[in-house]
């Protein structure tokens, strides 16, 4: 009860920074308390121009949502096709669902500021909030069913 206590009177002190997380398509809709609660878990990041995120075959271990900048990812299976993630994107959730590894590399083109959610982080959020965790996935899926549909239109 202590705990819960304490959350609630963060909530109300503290200026309202979690609304940044509104950006991110996956999370506009969340209720103001569920964005709290996920903002907690959250941290941002700062990467300059060149600078390498993550490489191919690594472990997943955070997902990115871009806040500003953009970010290129090059894949050994098509090196010549380069991707390009901007800002209210994020970079992760296809490699967490495909088999938990990074399948690309991610180099900052621009100077990049990112929040980042471990996947054990979003995984308990989901858990602890099922009305938020629902939303959030219905957004996964729904951005999974576009990419492959856009697929077998090319």
């Amino acid at each position: 009860m202590k705990h819960i206590k304490e959350r609630i009177k963060l909530f109300f002190s503290k200026p309202k920074t979690y609304h940044e997380l509104r950006s991110y398509p996956l999370f506009a809709e969340l209720k103001n308390y569920d964005l709290f609660l996920l903002w907690q878990r959250m941290h941002q990041r700062k990467y300059r121009s060149g600078e390498t995120l993550y490489e191919d075959g690594y472990p997943l271990e955070v997902i990115y949502f871009v806040f500003e900048g953009e970010i290129e990812i090059t894949r050994l299976a098509t090196p010549d096709k380069k991707s390009i993630v901007t800002k209210g994107m994020h970079l992760g959730l296809r490699d967490l669902y495909f088999n938990q590894q990074r399948n690309g590399t991610a180099t900052a083109k621009t100077a990049v500021t990112v929040h980042t959610l471990s996947h054990n982080d979003l995984r308990e959020y989901l858990e602890a909030r099922p009305a938020a965790g629902v939303m959030i996935l219905d957004g996964i899926c729904r951005e999974f069913g576009q990419l492959i549909f856009s697929k077998y239109k090319d």
